[in-house]
């Protein structure tokens, strides 16, 4: 089924204007809200992409990078609160459709990173889905 194009919010249309300085991560968490809103016709590895990108960023640049099975260390990235909460959305819907393993590594990493930076609402999103979440993996049925 085709994706149709996502027309911005007019509160966000300050993000597309000209004039105004974009800040990456309003337009990065307008990106994560559109691929959100559409998550339910994306393939699995879109999922996985997501873990893998949530699990980078979060963990980019500090000691725990270094346990990640990475060719290179990176350098640490700037996140903000708004980005980390539309990553735990899609992060929600891929624990509920095949992405079991992947879901439990990049929900520690952001809890890491929203410790570290003391995000309080991702924190206490991250631990409600965490505490929350069965032993073992979902049934796919």
């Amino acid at each position: 089924m085709p994706v149709s194009c996502v027309r911005p919010d007019p509160s966000e249309s300050h993000l597309l204007s000209r004039g105004a300085p974009v800040r990456r991560f309003e337009v990065l968490s307008f990106l994560m809200l559109c691929y959100n809103s559409a998550i339910v016709y994306m393939p699995a590895s879109s999922y996985q992409s997501v873990c893998r990108m949530g699990s980078r960023v979060c963990v980019s640049g500090f000691p725990q990078q270094h346990e990640k099975h990475w060719t290179e260390p990176c350098g640490r990235i700037a996140l903000e609160p708004g980005f980390i909460q539309q990553l735990l959305t899609g992060v929600y819907y891929a624990v509920y459709n095949g992405q079991w393993d992947l879901d439990q590594e990049v929900l520690d990493d952001i809890i890491y990173r929203a410790q570290l930076e003391l995000f309080s609402q991702p924190l206490l999103v991250a631990n409600a889905m965490e505490n929350s979440l069965p032993f073992d993996a979902p049934d796919p049925s």
